[in-house]
């Protein structure tokens, strides 16, 4: 300690610690070798041990157990489904052609004028009208049709006698609006043990388990249709999203797709219902789809809209306009107002359509109408869907996935969480259709009442432009 200093008193510690800690030695001699291993020590070995060596480190991987986890597990199952998915042969997705061109030597055509009711041709709105409903006739299968398809679900049914779960017919031969040339859809009913409990979150009805269980028993039902003089030429089952088997049944030439599911879908109640209460939506269903089938614009095979979110449109379109069309006769006047709802005031890529209750919902009503209730228990389960079906195509949007932005959007009545329209990503195209078909209807309709008309003249032609050659081959 230096009592005059304090600068050379810290000086003094520090060179006091530092010399606890360091010892400096001062020497001449060469400094010594690294005791530390060497990292890259070169062995050389004999060829004959190194392949012993080598022998049985293959021997030890091939009996170790591999580690996976579930998501690759899942993984590994929907790659095994999907490998065994073939290029479909050609009558598994074909269809027929509606549409008339010149160099193929296919006119246009209007044969439902041979089912024509109506009388009074001076009024373009009843002329239409009673031309809408011979078109409806002339689709609906015929009586002997309709036989032929009881017959073959008798058939299905006692084939399938010793499987655990029966077929059941679905689809549009069960609610009523098949026309002739409509497939026959079976479900068989599978429950999901999994999906039976009261618990909130259930697990998916798609998980790879449910689906390996599912193509399973779609390949017993195949092997039973092979054993089949009747279907045996004509079976293939495909794996998109879920597994699907189709066959033709060789005496009426009728494709038949057999599917799993957990039971009968719930919106066969739904369209029944609706039918009963709009007996308007099933001529207006088989006008409109076959305006657009004309332009290769229905199903999923184009990546459009289907029959559900179809008829589902045309539910919510006469709900909203509940009490409007008091007309007798006035199917004429609902198909016009139809086109320029959904073809010209309506963007449909920018709006989605709800059911139960009807109307139009956008990003900004579902964000006004979520802000009306402070905790979520208490946002109504219909405003909640919307919510979440917006959120899709909103994410979609920001992730640069345009197709999926503008998918057309349509709540499903018996799950808010569902979304009808999912796989139609043609939006803009069917709008296009329907907004040009209402503009050529309307013209044709004013200058036939202007000029007046004969009962062999036809309004609806104008919208359709359809040739009926292939549907009268089949049918």
């Amino acid at each position: 300690v230096f009592p005059d200093s304090l600068q050379r008193t810290l000086d003094a510690h520090r060179a006091s610690n530092r010399a606890s800690l360091f010892r400096v030695v001062n020497t001449t001699a060469p400094p010594k070798k690294n005791r530390r291993p060497k990292t890259h020590r070169v062995v050389t070995k004999s060829a004959h041990k190194q392949e012993e060596e080598e022998q049985k480190q293959v021997t030890l991987k091939s009996t170790q157990k591999p580690k996976i986890s579930r998501r690759e597990l899942d993984r590994y199952v929907k790659s095994r489904l999907r490998s065994d998915h073939k290029r479909p042969p050609e009558w598994v997705n074909q269809q027929l052609r509606w549409g008339m061109s010149v160099l193929q030597n296919r006119p246009e055509q209007w044969l439902w004028l041979n089912h024509y009711a109506g009388n009074n041709t001076s009024d373009a709105t009843t002329h239409l009208d009673a031309e809408i409903r011979a078109l409806d006739a002339y689709l609906m299968p015929t009586s002997d049709e309709q036989n032929q398809v009881n017959e073959l679900v008798d058939t299905v049914s006692k084939l399938f006698q010793d499987i655990p779960y029966m077929p059941q017919l679905t689809g549009s031969w069960r609610t009523g609006v098949a026309s002739s040339h409509s497939d026959v859809d079976f479900v068989l009913p599978v429950p999901d043990i999994g999906r039976l409990k009261d618990d909130i979150r259930k697990p998916s009805s798609t998980r790879p388990q449910v689906l390996e269980d599912y193509h399973s028993l779609l390949e017993r039902v195949q092997q039973i249709l092979w054993q089949t003089p009747t279907f045996k030429d004509k079976t293939f089952l495909v794996y998109n999203r879920i597994p699907v088997l189709s066959a033709i049944h060789g005496p009426t030439g009728i494709r038949v797709r057999f599917q799993c599911k957990e039971g009968l879908p719930s919106s066969i109640e739904y369209i029944n219902d609706y039918l009963a209460e709009y007996p308007a939506v099933r001529p207006l269903y088989r006008t409109t789809r076959l305006i657009l089938e004309v332009q290769e614009l229905f199903g999923p095979l184009h990546s459009s809209i289907g029959t559900n979110a179809l008829l589902m449109l045309l539910v919510a379109f006469c709900k909203m306009n509940h009490g409007r069309f008091q007309r007798p006769h006035g199917l004429g006047v609902q198909l016009l107002a139809f086109l320029r709802t959904y073809g010209i005031d309506v963007d449909l890529a920018a709006n989605g359509v709800a059911v139960d209750p009807p109307g139009l919902f956008n990003e900004e009503s579902t964000r006004s109408a979520d802000e009306r209730w402070s905790w979520p228990e208490e946002t109504p389960a219909h405003i909640r869907g919307q919510c979440a079906l917006m959120n899709l195509k909103r994410t979609a949007g920001f992730k640069g996935n345009g197709p999926i932005a503008d998918h057309l959007c349509i709540q499903d009545p018996t799950n808010y969480m569902n979304d009808l329209g999912r796989l139609c990503t043609r939006t803009r195209d069917i709008q296009n259709v329907w907004a040009a078909a209402y503009a050529r209807l309307k013209a044709a309709s004013d200058d036939w009442d202007g000029s007046g008309g004969t009962v062999r003249q036809s309004i609806l032609t104008h919208s359709l432009r359809a040739n009926f050659e292939d549907f009268e081959r089949k049918r």
